[in-house]
């Protein structure tokens, strides 16, 4: 017949051994989270930098096309320029 361990008789025991294993999944847990929230902080930066490209590049398509319309405004209108052509063909001929 087997025997029964008494654990007053064990000069080892003590309540903290029951408690050592949900330390030890506590703790593996708590690598789980941090790497799964590692893995996500990463794809949100990933995800930011490719944003912050993309204004970037809106940003500079803006000040290009604001050097272009300046140009464009100093420039005569349409009507303006027919009246100047026919005034020219007008004296010309």
């Amino acid at each position: 017949m087997r025997q029964r361990r008494d654990r007053s008789a064990n000069t080892n025991w003590n309540d903290k051994d029951w408690v050592c294993p949900f330390r030890y999944i506590f703790v593996v847990l708590t690598v789980y989270n941090i790497d799964n929230e590692h893995e996500t902080l990463r794809t949100q930066i990933e995800e930011l930098k490719t944003a912050l490209e993309h204004a970037q590049m809106s940003r500079r398509r803006k000040i290009d096309y604001d050097l272009v319309a300046e140009k464009v405004n100093t420039l005569p209108s349409r009507e303006e320029l027919e009246s100047l052509v026919f005034f020219n063909l007008l004296n010309n001929s």
